[in-house]
């Protein structure tokens, strides 16, 4: 076999090689470039996205949470104040109805006296604490 008929068939196999490699690229592109590839990969990306945003805050509510309980035990009465506070405006209906009923167990009808919460506030709207008014 001559040089160039060796030539000639080293040429011939890297073109071979290079139509084999190319139809490999062609098939990898298509394959990633088909719609259905492109829709589940972008619901991965936001999967993964809203799972690791999830865990930030998860992780974020966990440190304000155990920073509310070392603030609580760092200054347990302030916190005992104000969760009182809030229990009785969020419960003030029955404890109206409850101090009522206390100061009026005779039953007498002409001296009851109707105790109603009153929301009071000046000339700049600023609201003040409730005042109990008394109504004869």
């Amino acid at each position: 076999m001559s040089g160039t008929e060796a030539d000639v068939r080293r040429a011939q196999a890297d073109a071979e090689r290079a139509k084999t490699d190319f139809s490999n690229t062609l098939h990898q592109l298509q394959s990633r470039l088909s719609p259905k590839r492109i829709a589940t990969d972008a619901l991965h990306s936001v999967q993964d996205r809203a799972s690791s945003a999830l865990h930030g805050v998860q992780d974020r509510g966990s440190h304000v949470a155990g920073d509310a309980v070392h603030a609580a035990q760092a200054r347990p009465v302030a916190a005992s104040s104000l969760l009182v506070s809030v229990l009785i405006v969020l419960a003030r209906g029955p404890l109206l109805r409850l101090f009522n009923r206390l100061l009026h167990r005779d039953g007498h009808r002409a001296d009851r006296v109707q105790v109603s919460p009153k929301l009071t506030h000046d000339e700049n709207f600023t609201i003040t604490a409730p005042v109990l008014d008394a109504k004869h």
